[in-house]
């Protein structure tokens, strides 16, 4: 694995923790979705950011280079941490590399849906039924002239929108061009997670065996 593709996995792997971490402590709020590429470092800080910009937590290096050493991090994550942190972010702001962005609007996409879907069961088993907030992703937003967008079945809902939490059926994250993005699909009554693209295309290497 080449340096630069092994600093894109250390930056992952801290936007997952600092995701986790937040979700235990209960900083994020229903409806609200991290974006891996509006996150990152800054004065030896991990800033957390959500789709729509805000800061959503904020851990310092310390605690973050704690939580992934218990949870068998290589040296080389804390070296990163330690380093180049200030780098990282303002590396954040240069348009990323081709290759990159795309597996990054996927995983936040497929993470998106993951969420939304774990939210609903949870609600749904306590309550009988819950509430949710359809999401506006990057890379999956609809407008009049595509299909794009989040789906309860064949259902397109309107970004911004609560609705019910699905008890049967299918939720989706359709991609604006399967060429370069999969969509996504979660089958609730089986617990299938599947993954589409065009056969042949770039973003085959983002849905591996039809599933995610």
């Amino acid at each position: 694995m080449s340096k630069k593709n092994k600093d894109k996995d250390s930056e992952w792997k801290l936007y997952t923790k600092a995701y986790e971490l937040a979700s235990r402590k209960g900083q994020i709020k229903t409806g609200t979705y991290g974006d891996p590429e509006q996150s990152g470092i800054l004065d030896n800080y991990y800033h957390l950011i959500s789709t729509e910009g805000k800061l959503l937590a904020r851990y310092s290096l310390d605690q973050m280079r704690g939580e992934t050493i218990r949870n068998g991090c290589l040296k080389g994550c804390a070296v990163f941490l330690g380093g180049f942190g200030v780098l990282f972010f303002a590396l954040l702001l240069v348009p990323p590399v081709v290759d990159i962005r795309p597996k990054a609007k996927a995983s936040a996409a497929a993470n998106t849906l993951a969420t939304m879907v774990k939210e609903c069961a949870a609600k749904i088993a306590d309550q009988g039924q819950g509430l949710i907030t359809v999401p506006e992703v990057d890379g999956y937003k609809s407008r009049k002239k595509n299909v794009a967008g989040f789906y309860i079945g064949n259902d397109r809902k309107v970004h911004g929108a609560t609705i019910l939490c699905p008890t049967n059926g299918e939720m989706k994250l359709v991609s604006e061009d399967e060429s370069e993005l999969p969509t996504f699909s979660y089958n609730i009554d089986t617990g299938k997670k599947a993954c589409f693209v065009d056969p042949g295309s770039g973003a085959e290497y983002l849905c591996r065996n039809g599933e995610w």
